[in-house]
Parts: structure tokens; C-alpha cells; sequence
């Protein structure tokens, strides 16, 4: 199976542990999420190199809880449970306060 299938698979059932009902990985634009909910999606990617050949890849995934509590809970579960995890923004829209995460995974 495909590596970097697997390794986003294991962050996503990672993230699943603090929310369940509510995670999505690049959902379509017309889906109604459930709040609170956690959007994530891939974005670009760091590769490394030996001998000119690609010798290890890591995914860059930006992270999205969307929150009407201004004061989420899953801030600091994010900070604790996600090995490497940046809290990159806090913004509010529609009624609903957004922190953004990255992580390489």
C-alpha cells in the first residue's frame, strides 16, 4: 500500500481521538460540516535526497478546528497530542473561531 497513504491515515485516526463525528480530510466544497470540526487537507511536501535519488518525503498537512467556543478545548489537545504540530493563525468567520495548524506527517 501506498506510504504516504498509510502515514496520513495514521494522523487521521489519530485525530479522530478528539473529535470522531466531526474530521475531514479535503472534504468537497458543498459538505455541511458538523461544529466542532477538524479540516485538514495536504498541501506541499518535504522531500530529502541521497545520491540524487528521493531518500525520504514527509507531507505538509494544514489543520483547521472550526470552534464556535473561542476558547476550544482542541487548541491545546492539538498542542499535546500531535507530535510536531505549528499553531500558524486564530481568526474568526461566519460566527465560528478557526485556529490553523501545520504539520509535516
Amino acid at each position: 500500500m501506498d506510504r504516504i497513504f498509510e502515514r496520513r491515515k495514521t494522523l487521521h485516526e489519530l485525530l479522530m481521538k478528539s473529535n470522531p463525528a466531526c474530521c475531514y480530510f479535503q472534504p468537497p466544497d458543498n459538505t455541511k460540516l458538523a461544529y466542532p470540526a477538524i479540516v485538514y487537507n495536504r498541501k506541499r511536501g518535504n522531500v530529502n535526497y541521497a545520491d540524487n535519488k528521493v531518500y525520504a518525503y514527509k507531507a505538509l498537512y494544514e489543520i483547521k478546528v472550526f470552534d464556535t467556543n473561542p476558547d476550544s478545548p482542541f487548541l491545546s489537545w492539538m498542542l499535546e497530542n500531535i507530535p510536531g504540530v505549528n499553531h500558524n493563525s486564530h481568526y474568526t468567520t461566519n460566527g465560528l473561531n478557526v485556529d490553523v495548524f501545520s504539520v509535516y506527517w
